[in-house]
């Protein structure tokens, strides 16, 4: 019976020394440790799309100028879809057709990307000066010489006067033109000029008055010297 104890004991201590010493990997491994186990980063292959989503165009810089006559020059909408390697293409067609409204003095179109395949574009313009008060002066003798000398530099053989025009007047790139001539030959006009009428932007009209009277008219030459009806 004592030999049989001691058996048990020998087995027992026997087991005990194999479990404490059995190989880390045959353990059952806790799930937080796995969470806070380290592996090597394994470099991932470039995924971004061959295209891109326009997610906005927006526009700064202008204080007159309507948006929607600057969005009819702009090559490309919210929410289209194009081609990567087009936008670089589509920024200087934007940048150029605005130019050509001779509106503006600057134009930047640069893109803003939101992700990989979203893009906001950018558009900044800096308007230019629209009111041009132009002071008007033109002989109506045959030369310089013909009003210094003959006509005794009188004021009376020469128009004179002012003409105003004035560029972009609603914001939708419409012109009016004010003359305003006094001299030899009165003149008064006004013309107004809006290429976007309608709402398509397709359609537009040219409307205008003028006045003018002469003192005189040319009708030939006598011995070399113009002869004037009055």
């Amino acid at each position: 019976m004592r030999d049989f104890r001691k058996l048990r004991l020998i087995i027992f201590f026997g087991l005990f020394c194999l479990v404490k010493n059995l190989p880390a990997f045959a353990q059952p491994v806790n799930s937080e440790v796995m969470d806070n186990m380290k592996f090597p980063a394994i470099p991932l292959a470039d995924t971004a799309s061959s295209s891109i989503v326009i997610a906005d165009v927006l526009i700064t810089g202008y204080k007159i100028t309507k948006p929607y006559v600057i969005l009819r020059e702009v090559p490309f909408s919210r929410g289209q879809n194009i081609q990567r390697a087009d936008l670089p293409r589509l920024a200087e067609l934007c940048r150029q057709q605005l130019m050509n409204t001779t509106l503006f003095v600057v134009v930047s179109v640069k893109p803003a990307f939101i992700t990989s395949d979203i893009v906001i574009m950018n558009i900044t313009v800096k308007e230019r000066w629209y009111l041009f008060p132009i002071p008007y002066f033109k002989m109506i003798d045959r030369n310089f010489n013909t009003w210094w000398v003959e006509n005794k530099r009188s004021l009376q053989r020469v128009n004179y006067g002012l003409k105003f025009m004035q560029n972009n007047v609603s914001g939708r790139n419409d012109n009016l033109n004010v003359w305003l001539i006094g001299g030899y030959t009165q003149q008064a006009s006004i013309r107004y000029e809006n290429p976007f009428l309608d709402q398509s932007l397709k359609h537009g009209m040219n409307v205008g008055f003028s006045y003018s009277r002469n003192r005189e008219i040319n009708y030939g030459t006598n011995f070399n010297k113009q002869t004037f009806f009055k």
